[in-house]
């Protein structure tokens, strides 16, 4: 395909949107998409200055959620929501593990800090026998 066709067909799946979310202008489900995104995450990326990939997946599951609230019924919707939500779970459990092994490594190199040097030992030997 070449870039034309792909704007082509941009433009059909936008005009099928107006028909299929009952708005003339068209899908709009974006505005409202942001703001129950930034309700549910906005702290914490103001705090840590990015967005994570549970955060990405949200995003999408949330737009889904808006745009199964309007218009007809789209099994795409849910179907899409439940793919989702799968994906942000997987995405979940890859950053748990991260932090539990760096949790792990950061617990054992304190603990090696904090643990008293070992001094060489000194050699217990026998008492000599005084020869005779």
């Amino acid at each position: 395909m070449k870039a034309p066709q792909f704007l082509a067909a941009g433009i059909e799946h936008m005009q099928n949107r107006a028909t299929r979310y009952d708005k003339p202008e068209g899908e709009r489900s974006m505005a409202k998409t942001a703001q129950m995104f930034t309700i549910l995450h906005g702290e914490e990326i103001a705090r840590t200055g990015t967005v994570t990939e549970v955060q990405g997946w949200d995003l999408m599951e949330l737009l889904k959620m808006v745009r199964s609230s309007q218009g007809e019924f789209h099994a795409d919707n849910y179907e899409d929501r439940a793919a989702y939500a799968g994906l942000a779970g997987e995405a979940a459990f890859k950053a748990h593990t991260a932090t539990q092994a760096k949790v792990v490594a950061i617990t054992s190199a304190m603990k090696k800090a904090a643990a008293p040097a070992s001094k060489p030992s000194k050699a217990k030997t026998a008492p000599r026998r005084r020869s005779r």
